[in-house]
């Protein structure tokens, strides 16, 4: 290899390596507990709202492990070896909900995975909400047909406070003790076009540079 392709190669390399760095940085979770891991349990239990980990509750709520005692009417995780039934008692309709610090005007990327417990008629069904503390913010009702697989959404927001709300709330059933798995909850800041421009900079360099050892 001559010496200006040597040094075009380690170029990208180093591009490459520092958007991949950037991005992997940025992708690190704010939220605490978005798999459900923590308290651990043997099979499933219910759980008070002071027994939650970074979450916050209306209600008791109910943890799976697949791992200690699995259950054979669920699905496997979706992330980790536990996840979360929003629906557990009798007495709701039930919410979890979690706020964190936000800067106004960024862009953040949620994502999270939920699943049916049972084949129902309606189907099962939640509400997920993003916004500020005071309830001012977005909200989605979402149909949860889908038995023993997971449906992975992702969704943009921009933050209007400095402290900001993700929220899941039990529609269908409202009161009822079976229904709406939810696991793996995400919140990231979405990755700004830079680093993406960066990576996709890099990543071409390389390319160019392997056609011209190639000639």
């Amino acid at each position: 290899m001559k010496k200006a392709q040597l040094k075009t190669a380690l170029l990208t390399s180093v591009v490459v390596a520092a958007a991949l760095g950037m991005s992997s940085i940025a992708s690190a979770s704010i939220l605490t507990n978005g798999s459900f891991e923590n308290p651990g349990v043997s099979g499933y239990e219910f759980l008070t709202p002071e027994e939650l980990l970074g979450w916050k509750s209306t209600g008791d709520v109910e943890f799976w492990n697949r791992d200690i005692g699995a259950q054979p009417n669920g699905p496997a995780p979706a992330d980790g070896s536990q996840y979360l039934e929003l629906n557990s008692r009798d007495g709701g309709p039930y919410s979890i909900f979690q706020s964190f610090d936000s800067v106004i005007g960024t862009i953040y990327e949620v994502s999270f995975a939920y699943s049916a417990r049972a084949n129902t008629n309606p189907a099962e069904e939640f509400s997920f909400y993003f916004g500020d503390v005071n309830g001012s913010g977005d909200t989605f009702n979402i149909a949860n047909g889908n038995t023993n697989d997971w449906t992975n959404p992702t969704y943009n927001f921009m933050a209007t406070s400095e402290t900001s709300k993700i929220a899941f709330t039990a529609i269908v059933p409202s009161t009822g003790t079976v229904g709406n798995f939810l696991d793996n909850v995400i919140v990231i800041d979405a990755p700004e076009p830079g680093t993406l421009a960066l990576l996709g900079l890099g990543l071409a360099g390389l390319g160019a540079a392997r056609r011209r050892q190639k000639s």
